[in-house]
């Protein structure tokens, strides 16, 4: 390739989240196309029932903030000037800014 050449400008969206923290998995999912669509957060293992021989009981709540907190430059500059492990953050905050492992 000529060194004038550039290569195409590729633009990607965010459309998932796969958090870990001690082995335990959680993902944060985009409910849609654009910048404003609303995303949820899924916990495979928000609950139990039973002991030994019982099951997980998974959870999908709305996390309607997640695209402000991705998008508002103040709010992400305010979210990384606390420390990741400050208990005042929201909980979900917590979780996608000090678990987040892979993202999609």
């Amino acid at each position: 390739m000529a060194e004038h050449c550039s290569p195409p400008r590729l633009y990607m969206e965010l459309f998932a989240v796969v958090c870990i923290e001690t082995s335990h998995y959680v993902a944060f999912v985009k409910c849609g196309v654009g910048h404003e669509a609303p995303w949820c957060f899924f916990d495979s293992m928000a609950d139990r029932k039973g002991e030994k021989n019982g099951y997980n009981i998974p959870e999908m709540v709305a996390c309607p903030h997640v695209s402000k907190w991705l998008s508002d430059e103040q709010i992400c500059r305010q979210l990384h000037e606390s420390s990741p492990h400050d208990r005042h953050l929201p909980e979900h905050a917590r979780r996608l800014l000090c678990d987040a492992y892979i993202c999609l």
